[in-house]
């Protein structure tokens, strides 16, 4: 079974077989199904894990980081987090560790920044393991186009790289920007603001969908429909 349909440079694909996993290259088997899980590549390296212990194989097939973490996330912007006795922090496509292992928890780096967290609360560092936004917020997500969305006594807003708050904390829950705005809840009803903290979607909608092709779907009293970027009704 061919688990994962997207595709490196070299057609790698990641299959399963009788409970293991391989890789497929150009549609046969280039790694033999041996691991008891598999991820699909990113940046020229796949996660891999046996007897749950993590590590990583390159494109050419070899286990470049041997199987040693409790967990590991993808490779982003070169540098991976890896988890061990309960403690995360970062390596390079060495194996290397480049930032110590000693977080509670981190995210993957996103815009030269990666979330990270201690004693409950979070914050941001850079890839020479400096903490350049304090750990002072309930939680966080990445930076996506310039901000991160971040949430401080139960509260969602953004910030900037330079850890000023852009976007007050006020909504009841918030999405990362994406082509310039970004869903945003109040009271159990959802909206797009852009990055002024205009609303260009009314926040009235039950749910709501990502842009696609400058249309979103929204659902109201039942009923689902399209607006366009004015938040004006369209016939689709």
């Amino acid at each position: 079974m061919i688990l994962n349909m997207d595709k490196t440079m070299d057609n790698l694909q990641v299959f399963e077989k009788n409970g293991l996993y391989g890789f497929l290259k150009n549609g046969k088997i280039f790694i033999k199904p041996q691991y008891d899980w598999a991820r699909k590549f990113t940046e020229g390296m796949a996660r891999v894990a046996k007897n749950k212990k993590w590590g990583f194989v390159n494109e050419q097939g070899e286990l470049i980081i041997p199987l040693q973490y409790d967990n590991v996330g993808d490779f982003s912007e070169i540098l991976a987090s890896v988890k061990k006795n309960t403690k995360y922090g970062f390596i390079n496509k060495l194996g290397e560790i480049v930032i110590p292992l000693q977080y509670d928890w981190a995210s993957y780096f996103s815009e030269d920044l990666a979330v990270i967290e201690k004693n409950n609360k979070v914050g941001f560092i850079n890839k020479k393991g400096e903490e350049v936004i304090p750990v002072q917020y309930d939680d966080a997500y990445t930076f996506k186009e310039g901000l991160a969305t971040v949430e401080q006594n139960g509260k969602w807003g953004f910030i900037d790289k330079q850890g000023k708050i852009v976007i007050p904390c006020k909504y009841n829950w918030t999405k990362s920007f994406r082509n310039g705005l970004a869903v945003v809840e109040k009271n159990n009803k959802y909206g797009y603001i852009n990055q002024q903290d205009e609303i260009i979607i009314p926040i009235q909608y039950d749910d709501i969908y990502p842009f696609n092709n400058d249309l979103v779907k929204v659902k109201k009293d039942g009923k689902e429909f399209y607006l366009n970027k004015q938040g004006e009704f369209v016939k689709y």
